[in-house]
């Protein structure tokens, strides 16, 4: 699990940063033959005022990334999405 903040200038540079990321662990993972689930871990409130966008989800969707959906006030797990 790798946790974004997204707190950079950008949203979208973030984005682009943290599934480049996501793509690179979950292929050394394949290439390892480790079984492991990746996901990428945001908060409630990012998911809620970022993820929602269509490019986004569009984004999302295409690279197979897979989300955990905290909040990180009550420190439990919202959401997993795959």
């Amino acid at each position: 699990m790798e946790v974004k903040s997204f707190l950079g200038r950008s949203f979208f540079n973030e984005l682009e940063n943290a599934i480049g990321q996501y793509i690179l662990y979950r292929d050394i993972l394949v290439e390892k033959q480790l079984d492991f689930e990746l996901y990428l871990a945001v908060s409630q409130g990012t998911y809620k005022s970022s993820f929602q966008r269509k490019l986004t989800q569009m984004t999302i969707r295409r690279n197979q990334v897979n989300l955990l959906i905290f909040s990180p006030e009550q420190e439990v797990i919202e959401r997993w999405i795959s």
